[in-house]
């Protein structure tokens, strides 16, 4: 019998189904995107005595909801949080004055896995404050709500980094440009 996964409604937190678990049947913790995810899995060999209804832990109870997760749907799902927090922070960004928001990484080239970060690198203008001040900055203004890489730089800091740092440059070279202040009228 293929092993059956039980995942607990959001915010019902985890539930055993019965009160104890049948000598036949394995427990297996896993943490999945902070779900906490119960599964059951039914030695190959037959139980003898079968396993009592109000006791079977692959049964479904109140709350829960039987799920299968594959490794494409796990990056799928991944992908659309990555791409929602995107949205987020650019929105964030472009109201805090960035001039330029371009990402690059795993989410850039398109191979986002479930492990995978927004790597982002914003344009500022100067404002006479230090790397880390405007990374601090930065970091407080949008508050990610999942694993955020952020640089942030001058235009004069970028030319002169692209030319002489391997991340600048192949951020650069490999990242999309998702926002670009437009030059106001008349200048």
């Amino acid at each position: 019998m293929a092993p059956h996964r039980l995942m607990a409604a959001p915010g019902q937190g985890m539930r055993r189904c019965g009160a104890k678990i049948h000598p036949g049947v394995r427990p297996a913790y896993h943490i999945y995107w902070s779900c906490v995810v119960w599964d059951a899995v039914r030695l190959e060999h037959s139980l003898s005595p079968p396993v009592p209804p109000f006791l079977d832990c692959t049964a479904r109870a109140p709350g829960w909801e039987a799920r299968t997760t594959t490794a494409s749907s796990v990056a799928a799902q991944r992908h659309t949080a990555l791409a929602q927090e995107l949205d987020r922070l650019v929105r964030v960004l472009a109201a805090d004055g960035a001039l330029r928001v371009i990402v690059y990484g795993s989410f850039a080239r398109g191979d986002v896995g479930p492990a995978s970060d927004l790597d982002l690198l914003v344009v500022v203008p100067p404002d006479g404050a230090t790397f880390v001040e405007r990374l601090g900055r930065l970091y407080a203004v949008t508050r990610p709500v999942l694993p955020c890489d952020m640089l942030a730089y001058t235009e004069d800091e970028l030319a002169a980094l692209a030319a002489g740092t391997e991340l600048v440059a192949g951020a650069l070279q490999e990242g999309r440009v998702v926002y670009a202040r437009s030059p106001s009228p008349g200048v």
